[in-house]
């Protein structure tokens, strides 16, 4: 399990709007992971994505990159 201070940034997929993609940075262990998901539903992952995004931006006062692949 990692902190929500890791995530580094979001992938989303305009091939496969149900995948979403969430990469982390683990700065003491100076590793990057990427968290493939696959939901049944686009609005599961526009509901991850927005609390992710809710509660990141909260921590650090600046906006987490979101990008379309």
């Amino acid at each position: 399990m990692q902190p929500i201070s890791c995530v580094s940034s979001i992938l989303l997929f305009s091939s496969d709007p149900c995948q979403v993609a969430i990469q982390l940075y683990d700065e003491l262990a100076k590793e990057e992971k990427t968290w493939p998901l696959r939901a049944e539903a686009v609005k599961e992952v526009q509901g991850l994505v927005h609390w992710i995004k809710d509660q990141w931006e909260a921590m650090f006062g600046v906006k987490l990159i979101t990008a379309i692949q």
